[in-house]
């Protein structure tokens, strides 16, 4: 009797292994989701940063290294490639369905010299669709050398598409690297300057990027809730309860 007393009231391995692994997984995801708000916080002050300092001149930095320089205004100047235009399709501002402009621009050093070829795309702006989903293909673009102001972001490396990422050659689904540079070649830049100084009929692409810092910390808060009903549980089954058994028993 005593023998079967003492199996009753010893402690399942099993069940505090159980316990002790779920607490450290969740322990270990709610740190992770800290460490991700950090970093999604150190995003947002580079970006009120970027967005307080003074224009950029491509053509004068090493901003084709430099990571920092994400959403800061910046001044290039090149010639644009005329004939091949990009439209982006689905894109919904204020609830209206349209596309953006894309431009590729070979970049200049100067009035006559190039700087090796390099190419940058640049976002023209936004624009609705029509009676017909066939893009404004007749607006103006300058033949000549011209400055770019605006906005720099970079391109993402790779985007999930259900069909084929060109469609009926200038209209695209989404844009991402690797097929621009199946476009372009090599020498195009994972970069993309929208342009402040609009035609009357376009609108500015460029959205404020939401850095969802209030999830991760939501997540965060609800990891550690779960670490705490573990062992509110663990506590409450294999101490409270097993001391009460133990205490009727005797």
């Amino acid at each position: 009797m005593e023998s079967h007393q003492y199996k009753r009231l010893k402690p399942n391995a099993l069940i505090s292994l159980v316990a002790v692994l779920g607490l450290f997984l969740t322990l270990l995801a709610a740190n992770w989701q800290y460490d991700r708000a950090l970093y999604k916080q150190g995003l947002l002050e580079k970006y009120n940063l970027n967005s307080t300092l003074p224009v950029l001149d491509l053509i004068n930095s090493d901003i084709f290294t430099f990571d920092d320089s994400r959403y800061r205004r910046v001044l290039v100047r090149g010639r644009f490639l005329r004939d091949e235009v990009i439209f982006v399709d689905n894109k919904i501002v204020n609830g209206v369905v349209g596309y953006d402009t894309i431009v590729p621009l070979k970049i200049s050093q100067n009035a006559t010299g190039s700087a090796d070829g390099q190419i940058i795309l640049v976002n023209r702006g936004w624009m609705a669709w029509g009676s017909s989903r066939i893009p404004n293909v007749n607006r103006t673009i300058p033949t000549e050398i011209v400055p770019i102001v605006g906005k720099l972001d970079f391109l993402k490396d790779e985007v999930f598409l259900l069909s084929d990422i060109i469609v009926e050659k200038k209209l695209w689904p989404a844009i991402y690297v690797g097929a621009v540079k199946e476009k372009f070649g090599e020498n195009v830049k994972k970069l993309i300057i929208y342009e402040e100084n609009l035609q009357a009929e376009m609108a500015n692409s460029f959205r404020t990027p939401e850095f969802g810092i209030d999830t991760h910390y939501m997540y965060m808060g609800q990891w550690l809730l779960f670490a705490c009903l573990i062992v509110v549980l663990y506590f409450y089954f294999m101490v409270w309860e097993r001391k009460k058994i133990g205490k009727k028993e005797k």
